[in-house]
C-alpha cells in the first residue's frame, strides 16, 4: 500500500504482530503513525520525509481507549 509516491507502508493486525516487525527490521527508519494527520501537514509544509510508516490505526483494541484499571486511570496511545 502507498500513503505518497515513493512510500512503503505496513499496517500490523496486533501489536505483537507491530513489534515484531519493528525488531525484525533494526536499520530501517519505519516511523509508526496512528491516523496520519500530523504527517500529512508536516509533509505538505515540506519539513516531515519520512518514507516508511507503520500504521497503528488498526490496533485501537489493544492500545486505544479511556479506562479505569486497579483504581488508576488509563489512557490508550490511540485515544482521542
Amino acid at each position: 500500500m502507498t500513503l505518497l509516491t515513493g512510500a512503503e507502508v505496513a499496517t500490523p493486525a496486533t501489536l505483537s504482530e507491530a513489534l515484531r516487525f519493528l525488531a525484525d527490521r533494526p536499520d530501517e527508519d519505519w516511523r509508526p503513525i496512528a491516523g496520519g494527520t500530523d504527517v500529512m501537514v508536516g509533509v505538505n509544509a515540506g519539513v516531515e520525509t519520512g518514507r516508511r510508516w507503520l500504521d497503528l490505526s488498526r490496533l485501537h483494541d489493544e492500545i486505544g481507549g479511556i479506562g479505569e484499571e486497579d483504581g488508576r486511570i488509563r489512557v490508550g496511545a490511540l485515544s482521542t
